[in-house]
């Protein structure tokens, strides 16, 4: 190849020659390993398309363009790696440039979640990148952008498409570590396939998937500890005074009474009548409790949260013996704050110990323009500039929830504490007493004098919410059947000396009518049970067949407090302040021990219950030591760690001098 000289003058010569010259470089020869780090970056940039595909949908693949021009690049490097290509690395800044530039307008766009910005740059900077690869340095450039993008696509997957991309770079990350080992050392990176140690790649790759699997089983969750991440739809525009009416798909022939006027050709959906099986009819201003029909199942979102909780949708107010309504459907426009975007909720006040909880939905199926979240939220991140609030606190959306949205809420939850709790006596508030005593004048008065028979003998009004509730369990059969309720008898009555049961609403609005004619506050809601934790998705998969209705009763100076008492279910729905730290590990031990014999999973399961329930104990001590003694709790506990780390050093340290104190006695006498 011909060099060309520049024609200097005398002074720049003399300077020229204080210039040392650049080390000439020693490029990477090893075309089996080059190929294996383009494999590996190939595998993660479509591993992220994968797996942000149900975040962004709408948007095209990124791995369409990146992959073959990431090819294109490392075919280029390799023609080009012994030389300077200083007009490449000139070009090349720029881009990388344009591609900060274009980052910065992804974030702007979507400040609350940057995880897909940042795999965007990744993978624009690995494409830039991919033009000049001479040193093995700069291949290991390439197997770290590779390594963070798989790492990301992990953040994003909310399904198991992603495992299959995980295990083919678990698989090609091996022998490519082989290859940049032996490059390091200077010995030949020739890929020789007979020359690898399959078996003990083998092995290792075995061993690695357990170790991973056992750690995340086991790893314990925390309640508190959790990363404050805000995924977020793109923002969709609506106008300042929208409808705020309920709009729900799944009934487009059945509107409720009061949603708007009785027109021809309507169905009377307040009182008889078929449900769609595509939608829960409990979503409505309006709930009919003589609608029959049965769900067909599908999955409605994938949620992602600290802990299991009653994902609430709709609460309802007036009870007119077959019908539950809104009283107060007028609603008010609350506006989303700058810089973060963030809608902030009417706070419940309480004077309990509260958990900040953070939960994210994702949408698969479409819902009607109700957001469902943890009960007591706070913070709201979501994809429009206002929602609505009615007069019995149901968060409505301006816009229908379709699949593919997400949104963010951050609830405080009160620490449930039943000791606390019967303690509270105070009056309640007028406002709560003037609308959720409400009872029809046809009520029976045999409703309310079997109400205080059962709960004669309990201490506090939280003490007699649990007792009917456990009565109402145990007492009753969950069916299909419709309580027969006539003129004069309401649904409450007919449930009680009649079917004997029924369905979960008919539950929940006879303990409601029960309480009410105690003179304890309540009404019903309607949302959805947690759903099916996926322990390797990290997300609860919740089904249409999950939506139910529970009870919510108001104790003063505690607030609105949930209780279900549909029998198979726990006496309050699950909540995220009842701490699960091993969750993940209780789950999929109960699932291993289905799969063995009886006595045998009899044994395990108590020998792992006890070891599990000790070690909670442990987390619980230590926690409320922690929030009753606060900095000095967490001295104590550091202080306590320590002495036990310095006992096991000590013990340790002991049991091996005396193990070779005693192989030294058991050697011949010389």
């Amino acid at each position: 190849m011909p060099t060309y000289a520049l024609n200097l003058p005398p002074w720049a010569k003399q300077f020229q020659r204080l210039i040392p010259p650049a080390a000439k470089i020693r490029p990477e020869e090893s075309v089996s390993l080059r190929a294996l780090v383009q494999i590996l970056v190939c595998i993660g940039i479509v591993a992220t398309d994968v797996a942000a595909w149900g975040i962004n949908s709408s948007g095209i693949p990124t791995g369409l363009w990146a992959v073959p021009l990431s090819i294109v690049g490392a075919i280029f490097s390799w023609y080009r790696r012994a030389e300077r290509n200083v007009p490449v690395k000139f070009l090349l800044a720029v881009a990388m440039l344009a591609a900060l530039a274009y980052f910065f307008i992804n974030i702007l766009s979507t400040p609350n979640d940057t995880r897909l910005a940042l795999a965007t740059l990744l993978i624009h900077l690995q494409v830039i990148h991919s033009f000049d690869l001479p040193q093995r340095k700069d291949l290991g450039y390439s197997m770290a952008i590779g390594l963070v993008l798989i790492g990301v696509a992990a953040t994003l997957s909310q399904t198991l498409d992603f495992a299959p991309w995980l295990i083919a770079f678990t698989a090609i990350s091996i022998p490519m570590m082989i290859l940049d080992y032996r490059s390091r050392l200077g010995l030949s990176a020739r890929f020789e396939v007979k020359e690898l140690p399959w078996r003990a790649l083998g092995l290792l790759a075995s061993l690695s998937f357990l170790l991973g699997g056992l750690i995340f089983v086991l790893l314990p969750r925390f309640p508190g500890y959790q990363i404050r991440s805000f995924p977020v739809s793109a923002n969709i525009p609506v106008p300042e005074n929208f409808n705020a009416r309920i709009r729900n798909r799944g009934f487009p022939e059945q509107l409720a009474k009061g949603a708007r006027g009785k027109q021809e050709g309507d169905q009377d959906y307040g009182s008889g009548g078929t449900a769609s099986p595509r939608a829960y009819f409990g979503f409505n201003e309006e709930i009919g409790l003589d609608v029959a029909g049965v769900l067909e199942p599908a999955l409605v979102m994938r949620v992602r949260s600290q802990g299991r909780a009653f994902w609430r949708m709709m609460a309802f107010d007036e009870y007119t013996g077959t019908t539950w309504k809104i009283r107060n459907t007028n609603t008010i426009s609350i506006a989303r704050q700058p810089p973060f975007g963030v809608i902030y909720l009417s706070a419940n006040l309480t004077r309990l110990p509260t958990q900040s909880i953070v939960q994210t939905f994702t949408l698969v199926g479409d819902l009607p323009n109700l957001i469902p979240a943890a009960s007591w939220a706070q913070e709201l991140y979501f994809p429009t500039d206002r929602i609505a609030l009615d007069g019995v606190g149901n968060l409505r959306a301006p816009i229908e929830l379709l699949s593919g949205l997400t949104y963010t809420v951050v609830s405080s939850v009160p620490l449930r504490d039943r000791a606390v709790l019967r303690t509270f006596k105070e009056r309640y508030p007028e406002r709560i007493t003037k609308t959720y005593l409400q009872l029809p004048k046809a009520i029976a008065p045999r409703v309310g004098e079997l109400a205080k028979k059962i709960t004669a003998e309990a201490p506090g009004d939280y003490e007699k919410v649990l007792t009917l509730t456990q009565y109402l369990k145990q007492n009753y059969t969950l069916g299909n059947t419709i309580p027969p309720y006539g003129t004069e008898r309401d649904v409450a009555d007919a449930f009680l000396f009649g079917t004997k049961g029924g369905r979960p609403e008919h539950f929940a609005t006879t303990q409601v009518v029960m309480l009410r004619a105690m003179g304890i506050p309540a009404r019903l809601v309607t949302g959805f049970m947690p759903g099916e934790f996926n322990p390797f998705t990290g997300y609860y998969e919740v089904w249409n067949t999950d939506a139910t209705a529970v009870v919510e009763a108001y104790f003063p100076g505690a607030g609105w407090f949930s209780f279900d008492p549909v029998p198979g279910r726990e006496l309050t729905p699950p909540s995220p302040d009842q701490a699960e730290t091993f969750g993940v590990a209780q789950d999929s031990w109960q699932k291993l021990l289905t799969w063995l014999p009886a006595p045998i999973s009899q044994v395990l399961g108590w020998i792992f219950g006890s070891i599990t329930g000790l070690i909670a104990g442990v987390f619980a001590w230590a926690g409320a030591l922690v929030l009753d003694l606060g900095w000095i709790g967490v001295v104590i506990l550091v202080a306590l760690l320590t002495a036990v780390v310095l006992l096991g050093w000590g013990a340790t340290q002991g049991w091996q001098v005396w193990y070779k104190h005693r192989q030294l006695q058991q050697l011949p006498v010389a």
